[in-house]
């Protein structure tokens, strides 16, 4: 996995990290000379019927396309009437096309059809935000390093309010809680480190140590920081006094922005609200958690990251799935809209982006 972001662009967005090759191939035969009736190109074909899509019977015809009104009502979709169509093309139909409207919104929505055990059929709802092979690692220590610049003042604090509502708000985790993840990745490497210097007063694990013992005394410190209400009430005022000058400094201002305009639309929101394990099955021990890509930490290069990153890496290899933000709606005959989207975790993502960017970019 990648640290998100050390080396990108301003206004640029995030790529994978995996990238599709190109197809080398002969180009195909030329076309035929005649013209074939254009009275083919006219003809509309039924789909092939699957059973992975279509109910077995087709008594719960009437239970789909009921269900399906309410995903229509949900989402502001087109309805269209395939009620000249014989089951169970019918429901193929009407079920890919709106698929295809629900994937045309660019939420990474699938459509698809439930059946409990009593027979009652449904369609629901999965939305994903893909989060991608990156670790959202916010650095603390170029922070606190900001904040001890005179002549950078506003742009330190500025980004403190918005570490503050990472950490208060958005719920992001900090590597020196001892429940945390990272916490428990570093206290595996001093007790590693230790005993090598003990043993064999090794000079390299003598300079890990030293960084871990710079990342627990300046982690304390920002730590007490964000986690003051002051910093995050300031929020509002330190974005209406800051005059940007430099194209990073209106990247901040922007950062900032966002974090303000996300309090206000979802005080009550955090990153973890929907995070689920992206299959059925499960894999108890082969998991990687949100918990444990996204993170504040003390900074993203030297040694002490670089083993860790490395460990954390080894880890993550040996997992089948991911935790990502996902929203799964049922829309049975119970079916209550609760107006409920993964708006918030987009909004929230990108901003975790920006802020990983700008904190290891700092001039």
């Amino acid at each position: 996995m990648e640290t998100a972001p050390t080396i990108r662009h301003l206004r640029t967005k995030p790529q994978h990290a995996a990238r599709c090759g190109g197809r080398k191939g002969k180009q195909g035969a030329g076309r035929t000379a005649c013209a074939p009736a254009d009275g083919f190109l006219r003809h509309s074909f039924l789909p092939l019927y699957g059973q992975e899509v279509a109910p077995k019977e087709p008594n719960i015809e009437w239970d789909f396309f009921a269900s399906l009104d309410r995903v229509v009502q949900e989402y502001n979709l087109k309805a269209v009437d395939f009620t000249g169509k014989p089951y169970p093309y019918n429901v193929l139909l009407a079920h890919t096309r709106a698929q295809q409207q629900l994937t045309a919104m660019g939420r990474g929505i699938t459509l698809s059809v439930e059946q409990d055990d009593k027979g009652d059929t449904c369609l629901a709802t999965t939305e994903r935000l893909y989060t991608g092979d990156t670790l959202y690692y916010i650095p603390v220590v170029p922070l606190y390093r900001l904040l001890k610049d005179k002549k950078k003042k506003q742009t330190a604090e500025l980004l403190l309010s918005v570490c503050s509502y990472l950490y208060r708000h958005a719920g992001v985790p900090y590597y020196r809680n001892d429940y945390e993840y990272i916490c428990n990745q570093l206290e595996y490497i001093e007790d590693w480190h230790t005993e090598i210097r003990e043993s064999e007063g090794d000079e390299y694990a003598q300079g890990i140590l030293a960084e871990l013992s710079t990342a627990k005394y300046y982690g304390d410190v920002m730590q007490r920081k964000l986690h003051s209400p002051y910093h995050l009430e300031q929020l509002q005022q330190r974005i209406d006094i800051y005059k940007p000058i430099t194209e990073m400094e209106h990247e901040v201002l922007k950062a900032a922005k966002k974090a303000c305009k996300l309090l206000q639309d979802y005080p009550d929101a955090n990153l973890f609200m929907h995070t689920e394990v992206n299959d059925p099955e499960g894999y108890d021990d082969e998991v990687v958690r949100a918990q444990q890509y996204i993170s504040f930490v003390a900074e993203t290069e030297g040694a002490l990251y670089n083993q860790m990153e490395q460990m954390i890496n080894e880890e993550f290899g040996n997992c089948g799935v991911t935790e990502m933000p996902t929203l799964t709606k049922h829309f049975d005959r119970n079916y209550l809209s609760d107006g409920a989207t993964l708006d918030f975790e987009r909004r929230a993502f990108a901003l975790l982006e920006n802020i990983c960017y700008l904190l290891n970019n700092l001039p």
